[in-house]
């Protein structure tokens, strides 16, 4: 069993078996790195067929209406018709339109996710990323770009830049979150382990550095830090937290295990010991809004985007 069933591209149905089935396996011994984007390519098209029921015309309407909130909400819909180059450009006018409401930029930015296999959206949210003025809609446009940094070094080399030298913190941070299903990449898990396993960014930053180092937890270079920090006692205690619940992704291996066992009974600060005891559990539900990671319903059901929960 590979990390990347806890990440939910399978999570309902191959969790649910394992806890059936008995102990849950080290999920070191694949790497699926990039399945995320995977599972929403190979599902796009079915998702289509199969919730995109309103008119396109209707659909533009909606979009244009007075209201925000019927704004808003067409963008949702607007997911499914990412394939009609007017709704595209529709959507994508809404996202660079800086008179419209911040809440409806950002969700005309997040619904651009499902069309950034397009060069030219990708290419606007990268320039969106860079230098948008309003922060949220720039922290979005960084998120979304997640999808495409799996697979497109332009899309990668902007979210590492950003990672590496941005000063806002807020965009900065994330552009980490974005990194996390590309670190099958050996630049991006660099850049991940220099922030979290520094010394000099802030707890917060380090913090999401470590839950986009999950993807990763089957390189030793990164399982090993990882245990470093989880066992040491003089670190920053959310950034212990957060290397305890990373060990869940090879809570399998007989050391990892040791140690969280270690931590559950004897450590004296409640917050670790809770950590080290879902650590070595099957909370599901946690691990992929914890880790934000992508999910399916049902096994053959839609796949739900970790961008849905932003």
């Amino acid at each position: 069993m590979s990390m990347k069933t806890i990440l939910g591209l399978i999570l309902t149905a191959a969790l649910a078996a394992a806890a059936q089935a008995g102990p849950v396996m080290p999920l070191n011994e694949a790497d699926f790195s990039g399945a995320v984007s995977g599972a929403l390519k190979s599902f796009a098209p079915q998702a289509a067929a199969v919730r995109a029921s309103i008119d396109n015309d209707d659909l533009r309407d909606m979009l244009a209406d007075r209201d925000p909130a019927v704004r808003q909400a067409a963008l949702v819909t607007a997911r499914d018709h990412m394939g009609d180059s007017r709704i595209r450009d529709l959507v994508r006018d809404m996202a660079r339109d800086g008179r419209e409401e911040t809440a409806v930029r950002r969700e005309a930015v997040r619904t651009l996710l499902w069309g950034s296999h397009y060069s030219e959206i990708r290419e606007f949210l990268m320039e969106l990323a860079r230098s948008e003025r309003d922060v949220p809609v720039r922290v979005m446009a960084c998120k979304v770009l997640y999808f495409a940094a799996s697979s497109q070094s332009d899309a990668r080399d902007r979210l590492l830049d950003l990672a590496k030298r941005e000063r806002q913190p807020e965009v900065r941070a994330a552009a980490v979150w974005a990194l996390f299903d590309a670190t099958n990449h050996s630049e991006v898990r660099d850049a991940l382990k220099d922030i979290a396993f520094g010394s000099y960014d802030s707890e917060d930053l380090r913090v999401e550095a470590l839950k986009s180092l999950y993807t990763a937890m089957n390189q030793s270079e990164v399982k090993d830090k990882v245990y470093d920090v989880a066992r040491s006692a003089y670190g920053s205690r959310a950034v212990r937290v957060a290397a305890v619940y990373a060990l869940s992704a090879v809570a399998g291996d007989s050391r990892v295990r040791d140690l969280l066992e270690e931590i559950a009974r004897r450590e004296s600060d409640q917050e670790l010991r809770v950590a080290a005891v879902r650590a070595q559990s099957l909370d599901v539900q946690f691990f992929r809004t914890y880790f934000h990671l992508g999910y399916r319903l049902a096994p053959h059901g839609p796949y739900i985007s970790p961008i849905v929960n932003e």
